[in-house]
């Protein structure tokens, strides 16, 4: 889950409990809230400096063994224990300190098993704190852009927020309603793959549940699910529909707000298929904008990182798990990618991170010739509007619209009349008047387009002449019969429809493409955004009944949201050092040489206790992680761990070994 979905399963008094940790005391003078604070790089950087020793071992121990994967409580506390210097006791404090501040959250599942992760987009910045990339900008002088497999340049894709936009736009022309299968029409998919136009080899190098692969494209459910998770679609009986209130809001962000929304998605999506996707993702998306780096930086920082952690990263180079995540995100449009030679390496891949604008700054140029140019930072608004009364011609910036006889007569299908248009086009482009030429166009395609109609009628057949007359007699009845219609209306064939719409586009008389089955069934249904830019109300809130329908179309991960959170009014005690009231004091305080007996009782409580204790072996002072007496006889051993510089080495001891010893007690442990 995320933190926006972890939220909606937290009470305010929980979240309150989050805010009053000592580690979130910079955020709080700030008046942060924890919500905040958990996405805020300057707030995770001044917890991190709060957390004790034993808490951020055991969040780096966390993220490393299990990325932005969840994972039971016991199985963690275990490799935080197998994998760092920690006693247990120092675990187990540790945790507790990440679970008070809702750090860790936990997930409480049946037979009172607990599972513990980390928000998927609060993981970004957690380990890009505790395992950075030192970035360095290329100085390669020599950048050439990509070539495609047919030779073509590899440019810049458009962004993932234009691609939904474009994706909701076709699905709001098309049929809506489901199939008998429960599914979107054929061709109302096959219209959102072409408006998407995202390759399918970068989506697919990653694991994507689609839920009804057979019917839905790898692409489309992305797409889908995407705008689901924000917000912009809602269910209805018989299919889906745009949400119009928050498609609104959505379309008032800045491109920069709206693609940062859509990258944490994909990426608390994507992060909890493996731990390696996760780290190389996190650390790619920490790579600052507007610079060029090399590919071979990132697999230097996971060669680093794989050694001082000892964790492998699975079968495949590294560098092919980068390429990877590189081109998936330059399908997306979120990354530029291009070849540098360099004198030292050679070829090398380099790519560089898009900035968006924060600011909607953009204008339509309107041109005599019903072309139109949208130029960058535009509202999403006008763009929502623009797909609608013209067509897209390309998609570099600044994107080409042209308005012609078809686009003209969708819109007025749509319910937008010829006076809406050209008032929408001058207040898009900030000019008092169109051009003369294409106010003559659109008077000419608005005068002759939608001029009839095809509606649907029912006849109410009579055996007889007589039969008609009583008919016609009846009060009731009479209201509802239809006589020879008007001098406008005629009824048809059904199955002539077809034939008759050919006659009537040859005629240059093109109809309205949809047959009306009622009366209701006359409101368009593609929502008028009306106003571009800033008259446009965002309100950033989701409502909760909303963030969980991207399952329609991708399987989750993880399914933790099936199960409640950790509300803190009956959390779990956590029992450290049981028994320590019934060890002498002296065995903590003082280093002792003790009988074979008492080193024996000893060492039984320390592994007890799960603490640690320090021995004198051969002269010098050890720390030594006890984990199992081995009892043969009246001979005893015990094995562990020897910790030294934040190295462990595993060892099995004599109590002849040490001469010297006693308990080590955790830090902040009051007596």
């Amino acid at each position: 889950m995320n933190l926006a979905q972890s939220i909606a399963k937290l009470s305010d008094e929980r979240m309150k409990q989050f805010e009053k940790s000592a580690v979130w005391k910079d955020a709080s003078a700030q008046e942060m809230s924890w919500r905040e604070a958990m996405l805020d790089s300057d707030a995770v950087n001044a917890a991190l400096n709060r957390l004790s020793s034993f808490a951020k071992e055991s969040l780096a121990a966390l993220l490393l063994r299990f990325g932005a994967e969840s994972v039971e409580e016991d199985r963690l506390l275990a490799e935080v224990r197998e994998h760092t210097t920690l006693s247990g006791a120092e675990a187990r404090m540790g945790l507790s300190q990440l679970q008070e501040a809702g750090i860790v959250l936990v997930a409480a599942k049946m037979w009172g098993d607990r599972s513990c992760f980390l928000p998927a987009d609060s993981f970004l910045i957690w380990q890009q704190r505790l395992f950075p990339c030192r970035w360095t900008e290329s100085t390669t002088a020599s950048v050439q852009p990509l070539m495609d497999a047919s030779g073509g340049f590899l440019g810049v894709k458009e962004p993932f927020g234009r691609r939904v936009l474009y994706m909701l736009s076709a699905l709001m022309k098309s049929e809506t309603a489901y199939t008998s299968k429960g599914v979107l029409p054929k061709k109302t998919i096959q219209r959102m793959q072409a408006a998407l136009g995202l390759e399918n080899g970068p989506l697919e190098a990653f694991s994507w549940r689609v839920a009804r692969g057979e019917s839905y494209p790898v692409p489309v459910a992305v797409g889908l699910a995407a705008a689901a998770a924000l917000g912009l679609l809602r269910r209805e009986e018989r299919g889906v529909n745009v949400d119009q209130e928050r498609l609104q809001s959505w379309c008032a962000m800045s491109d920069c707000e709206r693609e940062r929304e859509l990258f944490h998605w994909v990426c608390g999506y994507l992060l909890r298929g493996s731990r390696e996707d996760a780290h190389i993702g996190a650390v790619l998306a920490s790579a600052p904008s507007g610079e060029w780096h090399s590919a071979g930086e990132v697999a230097e920082w996971g060669a680093l990182f794989i050694e001082n952690s000892g964790t492998a990263f699975g079968d495949s180079p590294m560098m092919n798990k980068i390429e990877r995540w590189l081109y998936f995100l330059q399908e997306l449009g979120w990354m530029e990618l291009a070849e540098g030679q360099d004198p030292c390496k050679g070829i090398e891949l380099l790519f560089r991170r898009r900035g968006f604008p924060s600011a909607i700054v953009g204008q339509l140029i309107v041109q005599p010739t019903g072309e139109m140019l949208i130029e960058p930072g535009s509202s999403f608004g006008m763009r929502w509007e623009m797909e609608l009364i013209a067509e897209r011609m390309h998609n570099e910036e600044p994107v080409l619209y042209r308005m012609t006889a078809a686009s003209v007569a969708a819109a007025l299908e749509q319910g937008r009349t010829k006076d809406v248009m050209a008032g929408f086009l001058m207040k898009a482009s900030g000019e008092k008047g169109l051009p003369v030429q294409l106010v003559s166009m659109l008077e000419q395609w608005a005068s002759r387009s939608c001029r009839y109609t095809f509606e649907q009628a029912t006849l109410l057949r009579c055996d007889t002449a007589e039969l008609a007359e009583e008919a016609k007699r009846q009060s009731g009845l009479a209201s509802h019969l239809l006589i020879q219609i008007s001098e406008k209306d005629f009824i048809v064939n059904p199955s002539a429809v077809g034939e008759i719409r050919q006659l009537l586009n040859k005629a240059g008389y093109p109809p309205r493409k949809r047959i009306i089955q009622s009366l209701e069934d006359q409101d368009a249904a593609y929502p008028d955004l009306t106003v571009p830019g800033i008259e446009l109300q965002h309100d950033s809130e989701l409502a909760a009944d909303q963030l969980f329908e991207s399952n329609e179309w991708l399987y989750e991960p993880m399914t933790l949201r099936h199960y409640e959170l950790d509300q803190g009014s009956q959390a779990t005690v956590v029992k450290l050092l049981p028994g320590l009231d019934q060890v002498p004091a002296a065995w903590w305080r003082q280093l002792r040489s003790y009988h074979a007996s008492t080193r024996k009782e000893l060492m039984q409580k320390a592994v007890a206790m799960e603490t640690a204790v320090q021995l004198k072996l051969e002269g010098q002072l050890r720390h030594f992680i006890p984990e199992q007496i081995d009892l043969r006889g009246e001979q005893w051993s015990v094995t562990g761990k020897l910790v030294d510089d934040k190295q462990s080495e595993r060892s099995r001891l004599t109590p002849d070994m040490w001469d010297e010893m006693k308990l080590v007690l955790p830090n902040g442990v009051n007596l």
